[in-house]
């Protein structure tokens, strides 16, 4: 127990006020400080979301071009063949080699020598494989690499 002095006078008030200053403290961290915190952060949260808001505007505005672009490439990807036919692989082989020699032949470029790969499962398809020997310019080499085979128009190395 405290002294009977120090509950009045000038050192009772000192403690009263210490008393209070600790109460006062307690309060603010136990009460005030989580609540400016949680304040400051969804500020945080506000700051952002008004910075994303133009971004997710122009996004929106972009929209219907992307759309329309997805539509036109699915269209396209529809129409071209990705595949070869033939009843087996030895005629897909064929057939590829002969878009190959035309391929090449369109172009200028000599085919030196032929060989078949063996066939590799791939998820549902099968790929086949050819190595080639070719002979011809450089610029003409690099020619059907890049713009023959890329597309599978036969025309297109000689167009290019």
């Amino acid at each position: 127990m405290l002294p009977a002095s120090l509950t009045t006078g000038y050192q009772g008030r000192l403690l009263a006020l210490l008393l209070l200053l600790l109460a006062l403290g307690v309060v603010y961290l136990v009460v005030a400080a989580p609540l400016l915190e949680l304040y400051a952060g969804r500020a945080a949260v506000l700051e952002n979301r008004r910075m994303l808001v133009p971004r997710l505007k122009a996004a929106a505005d972009e929209l219907p071009e992307l759309r329309a672009s997805v539509a036109e490439l699915r269209a396209t990807a529809g129409a071209r063949k990705v595949t070869l036919e033939g009843s087996s692989d030895a005629i897909a082989s064929a057939n590829l080699q002969s878009h190959i020699e035309e391929l090449a032949a369109s172009v200028g470029v000599t085919i030196g020598s032929t060989e078949s790969l063996p066939v590799e499962v791939r998820g549902g398809y099968r790929a086949i494989g050819l190595r080639y020997t070719l002979s011809g310019p450089y610029e003409t080499l690099v020619k059907l690499l890049v713009f023959g085979f890329r597309n599978n128009d036969k025309t297109a190395a000689a167009k290019s």
